[in-house]
């Protein structure tokens, strides 16, 4: 599934504090972004959403997930983009990126990033996306997934 994720069915990890769904107005260069926003004053600690992959095209490679994303957010508030390869290991270098020590905040416009990870053989999912640390909203267009090396 190399090339453009679809903007549409994205796992959205609490229904409560926060939505997701479609924007036709907000948009990077597409017809439509996909947005993640805070409902509540106060929301949890965070919201995300999500989708899967098989891992097959990618075994062996570094997989590289990229995305323009634009913000509005409160103080304190911020925004990752995430990758995560799933197998049969408790902790595996390399197969986990979230941008924590590069996190997004404040009010931005589109802007480009980019999260990348290894895929072992032995891998058995991969799943990406976009997380929400307190109140705001965040929409992602032009997202791309892409095989970009092989793993030495």
């Amino acid at each position: 599934m190399e090339g453009t994720p679809d903007t549409r069915s994205w796992y959205i990890s609490d229904k409560t504090d926060f939505q997701s769904g479609i924007d036709k107005t907000e948009t990077h260069s597409g017809i439509e972004s996909v947005y993640l926003k805070s409902v509540v004053p106060r929301p949890k600690e965070f919201g995300f959403i999500s989708k899967s992959i098989q891992p097959e095209p990618y075994c062996g490679k570094r997989l590289k997930f990229t995305a323009w994303v634009k913000t509005s957010l409160a103080e304190g508030a911020s925004v990752q983009l995430w990758l995560r390869v799933d197998g049969d290991w408790k902790q595996r270098a390399g197969c986990f990126d979230n941008m924590y020590k590069r996190r997004i905040k404040g009010n931005t416009d589109w802007s480009h990033f980019e999260v990348e990870v290894e895929v072992p053989d032995t891998s058995k999912q991969i799943v990406y996306g976009a997380l929400l640390n307190g109140t705001g909203q965040l929409w992602l267009d032009d997202m791309s997934l892409e095989a970009i090396e092989a793993v030495t």
